[in-house]
């Protein structure tokens, strides 16, 4: 998702600033309380708590990564 969104910020033509923050956005994991919306909805909680587990755990190696790439 980051690579399509700074794909679609760079068509837009955003200043270096705002493309940063795009893909950085697009890099943040769901938020916890999808987990429990899903729940409350009678949805796949535990499908769920594995998605948002994945993404976290995804975050911590990868924004390093992009927030590197962004400085330079």
């Amino acid at each position: 998702m980051p690579l399509i969104a700074g794909i679609i910020g760079f068509l837009l033509e955003f200043n270096m600033l705002e493309l940063n923050l795009l893909i950085l956005f697009f890099s943040i994991p769901t938020a916890p309380t999808a987990y429990i919306l899903t729940r409350q909805l009678n949805g796949d909680s535990q499908l769920m708590s594995a998605i948002i587990t994945l993404q976290t755990i995804i975050a911590v190696i990868t924004l390093p990564i992009i927030l590197s790439l962004g400085l330079n």
